[in-house]
């Protein structure tokens, strides 16, 4: 099969139109966009809708609290009675002369068992568990924000990287076309030094588009409406020697102080709150009421006096006790659960965080600087005709797959470090 002259307008035209197409798409990305620091990122973070959520629930939990805080509202009571229809009620004025019987009254409910005081306690509790809950979400977004920035720089450090070594080989197929005019290199080692140069290119527009979806991640989670031009990073890659050990990562901060922890424990609080306000309905309230009467004929001031209360004869609130003693114990179950989740949490992240400290260290110690000696020494040994085409592509390729690598564990040690900075900013 005949092999493809790089040279020929079938080759050319596609090569020049992904340079063009790369080329115009990083520079308009560079040049466009909103640049942000990684504390703007934070700082956004904590007032997108999410939060504005969690903010809503405490707005309506503080309103709970003020109508918990007050006693039954008094009743007024109009009414006319004793209207005789066999006798008639006599002539004269209606209000005045007739006799009908008009009354006013006032009726007042008094709380008995402290129901009040106990419905206050348990929405201020409620309160309390939505404050937490927001302190959580906050946190949660944070380190959502924190992740996609990384995601966002490490993809555009490779865009960077990658656009690096697509203009390299652009070289690489100069030099290779000025040697094929000298009879120095054969036409199919040509042929397969553009294809590579082609293959960058299609590498930089891949990691290019990976850049593009890495901001509209970040413009969602910092509530920014996605458009055309991207976010523009400051580089703020975190140092390892800021990364703190394992034993270091865990610790002295107690799994108490976590938020959502905090949330449970006064979940619960509220729980037995309303057990207890559940127990109180045994203590029957009563209502007082007096009411002055006007009837024509027998006085015009009569007085009455009532007192009224419900009367537990058979049943005394022993379904709304067992209810509220269930939500408690479900209170504390979830209060258990989440202890529990938080542990194994707090150890698995110290764990990865480790981990990818361990893992960066490898890349930038050993493996990326190994890689560039390499393909150093074989761009060096293929111009002295020391070594074959097929070694020095070999040795591109793995620096340039160690390139992304190493900038991928960049991103996890960096994700890692800000979510236990952010999650447990007291353990360091």
């Amino acid at each position: 099969m005949p092999i493809i002259h790089p040279l020929t307008p079938r080759l050319r035209m596609p090569l020049l139109v992904l340079a063009m197409l790369v080329h115009c798409g990083l520079a308009h990305s560079q040049s466009a966009g909103l640049v942000l620091s990684y504390q703007d990122v934070l700082r956004m973070s904590t007032q997108n809708i999410d939060v504005s959520l969690a903010t809503r629930s405490v707005d309506s939990a503080k309103a709970d609290v003020l109508s918990s805080n007050r006693a039954p509202l008094p009743t007024l009571t109009a009414k006319t009675s004793s209207i005789d229809l066999q006798n008639g009620t006599g002539t004269g004025s209606l209000w005045q002369e007739q006799r009908i019987d008009k009354s006013v009254g006032l009726d007042w409910t008094y709380e008995r068992g402290q129901k009040r005081a106990l419905r206050t306690q348990s929405s201020e509790k409620t309160v309390d568990a939505n404050l937490a809950e927001l302190k959580a979400v906050r946190i949660n977004q944070q380190i959502l924000a924190a992740n996609a920035f990384f995601d966002l720089l490490a993809a555009q450090q490779k865009s960077s990287e990658v656009q690096s070594i697509a203009a390299s080989y652009g070289q690489l197929e100069k030099v290779a076309a000025t040697r094929l005019s000298a009879g120095d290199i054969s036409s199919q080692d040509h042929a397969r030094i553009a294809i590579e140069a082609r293959r960058a290119m299609a590498d930089a527009l891949s990691v290019e588009l990976e850049s593009r979806r890495a901001s509209i991640a970040l413009s969602s989670v910092l509530g920014i409406q996605a458009g055309r031009d991207r976010l523009m990073l400051a580089n703020e890659w975190p140092s390892m020697a800021s990364s703190p050990s394992l034993s270091e990562a865990l610790g002295a901060q107690g799994i108490d102080q976590l938020p959502e922890v905090q949330a449970a424990q006064d979940r619960l609080n509220a729980a037995e709150v309303s057990l207890q306000l559940a127990q109180s309905l045994k203590k029957s309230d009563i209502t007082f009421g007096s009411s002055i009467d006007h009837f024509p004929g027998t006085s015009d001031r009569l007085l009455e006096f009532r007192l009224q209360m419900p009367l537990q004869w058979g049943y005394g609130y022993e379904g709304e006790i067992a209810k509220a003693l269930t939500q408690m114990d479900q209170a504390r179950d979830q209060l258990e659960k989440i202890r529990m989740l938080a542990s194994a949490e707090r150890l698995s992240w110290s764990h990865a965080l480790e981990t990818a400290k361990q893992r960066l260290n490898a890349y930038e110690t050993v493996i990326y600087p190994q890689a560039q000696q390499v393909a150093s020494q074989a761009e060096l040994a293929y111009q002295k005709g020391a070594m074959s085409l097929t070694d020095l592509l070999d040795a591109r390729r793995t620096l340039r797959t160690i390139l992304i690598e190493r900038t991928n564990a960049k991103a996890e040690h960096a994700k890692s470090m800000a979510a236990r900075n952010i999650r447990y900013p007291n353990s360091f």
